[in-house]
């Protein structure tokens, strides 16, 4: 009897540890459970980093030279005194190479010259011309960065690539289009059809500086001077007669800068 008691005993002790079991594994302190694995970061990915875009708005005193005709039979001329305020719109690219270096590539579209003079060919008779000369450039520009202070980087730079210009225009007489020939009164040729368009392209470059500031992460605001050489410009006056100046302009420069990271 004391047997069978004590081999009951025995079985429910078991039968409770078996139950039990699982519930304080459950409640072991955490210092006696394995290590929980960790899903694996991954690392930050970057898209275009030191990338920037940028526009551009300016306006100063640029070369407006104005013609200076001459007497009856003499070579037309510019004014070396012609000067006037111009005005410009560029955008451009640029890849930022360290906190010190950064190279762009830029357009600008410049204020076009206009001309228009009424030149004798006879007692009772005027040529009219009208000319209109479109001018851009591209140019490739290097910067150095000048360090940060409170939110503004100063920087200097210059810039080399090519000036264009496409002049177009037309002839008339006494106010009525060009019909047959009229003799130019400074050349003794005559002329038989309008004033032909021309386009030229030639060597230009810059000289920059100014200060950027932060408005934001990724947008600075950019105020600058430039000087900009355009290089020799020519302007027909008739097919037979041209008028050429070296010109260039002082920009104050506003602008903002994007930068794409």
């Amino acid at each position: 009897m004391r047997l069978g008691t004590a081999t009951a005993v025995a079985a429910l002790a078991a039968a409770s540890h078996l139950a039990t079991g699982p519930a304080r594994a459950a409640d072991m302190p955490a210092y006696y459970m394995p290590p929980a694995s960790e899903a694996p970061v991954a690392g930050p990915v970057e898209f275009g980093s030191g990338w920037y875009l940028r526009g551009d708005a300016a306006f100063g005193p640029e070369d407006k030279p104005k013609l200076v005709l001459g007497n009856v039979g003499g070579a037309p001329s510019f004014d070396r005194r012609g000067s006037a305020i111009g005005y410009a719109f560029g955008a451009g690219a640029g890849y930022k190479i360290d906190d010190w270096f950064r190279v762009d590539v830029t357009g600008d579209y410049l204020d076009p010259l206009r001309y228009a003079a009424n030149i004798p060919c006879g007692a009772n008779c005027a040529i009219n011309q009208r000319t209109e000369v479109q001018r851009f450039d591209g140019l490739v520009n290097g910067y150095v960065d000048l360090g940060t202070y409170a939110g503004f980087t100063p920087y200097v730079g210059a810039g080399a690539g090519v000036a264009g210009s496409v002049a177009d225009g037309s002839l008339r007489v006494d106010g009525a289009p060009l019909q047959g020939g009229v003799i130019d009164p400074r050349t003794g040729t005559t002329v038989t059809s309008g004033l032909p368009s021309r386009t030229d392209y030639r060597f230009a470059w810059a000289a920059m500086a100014g200060v950027s500031y932060a408005l934001a992460p990724h947008t600075l605001l950019d105020i600058g001077y430039r000087y900009l050489d355009l290089g020799r410009t020519t302007v027909s006056l008739f097919p037979s007669a041209a008028v050429t100046r070296d010109l260039s302009t002082q920009e104050v420069r506003f602008g903002v800068r994007y930068m794409i990271d």
